[in-house]
């Protein structure tokens, strides 16, 4: 009886261990997530795991932006009537600002955090725009301000207006967009999502 007390603590004590060193290690690992192409971390990427609020500025009227459905998710920027557009470095292609939720990641967080790392830009969830079929949710979002501070994976930021939007959907230049689905939406949307 009492050997399997002792056995019985010694699990539980185990379990407790391991759970333990299973957080710390998923701390380690969303800190790895934040590492450039050369290894270095920006200061920026630490301060927004400790304090995720300074950085995460959500409509609260959007019902749909609060919504705690986890996703992968992206952004439009809007700025002066126009939308921001960004070159990924590995494919080459233009897209808008998105990408894969973490963990426990609410759909508008994954947006914001996301644009942030990859243009350095902390911004105001404004608005849903649209879930597409694989589940990927897109947001209208405004720019708080400009850190400066990019994870290496963009080499170009453009803004586009309406007219140059149309031209990069055309028939010959399509195939350097990366999801032409994403943005034959917004530019449907276009006016909409500018005002």
């Amino acid at each position: 009886m009492k050997k399997n007390i002792i056995f019985n603590v010694f699990v539980v004590l185990l379990f407790f261990l391991f759970s333990l060193v299973k957080t710390n290690s998923y701390a380690t690992e969303k800190k790895n997530v934040y590492k450039n192409v050369e290894g270095n971390k920006y200061r920026l990427a630490d301060e927004y795991i400790k304090y995720p609020e300074k950085f995460i500025h959500i409509n609260s009227r959007c019902r749909l932006c609060m919504s705690a459905r986890s996703t992968n998710a992206g952004c439009v920027v809007v700025k002066n009537d126009k939308i921001l557009l960004v070159r990924d470095s590995e494919s080459g292609l233009l897209g808008l600002p998105g990408g894969l939720k973490d963990h426990k990641e609410i759909s508008a967080t994954t947006a914001a955090r996301e644009t942030l790392e990859e243009t350095g830009l902390v911004v105001y969830i404004d608005d849903f725009i649209s879930e597409f079929k694989n589940g990927f949710r897109l947001f209208k979002c405004k720019i708080i301000k400009d850190t400066g501070k990019t994870d290496g994976e963009i080499t170009e930021f453009k803004y586009v207006d309406k007219v140059e939007l149309g031209k990069l959907l055309s028939k010959n230049k399509r195939k350097d967009i990366r999801f032409p689905h994403e943005l034959d939406l917004v530019y449907s949307k276009f006016e909409w999502i500018v005002k």
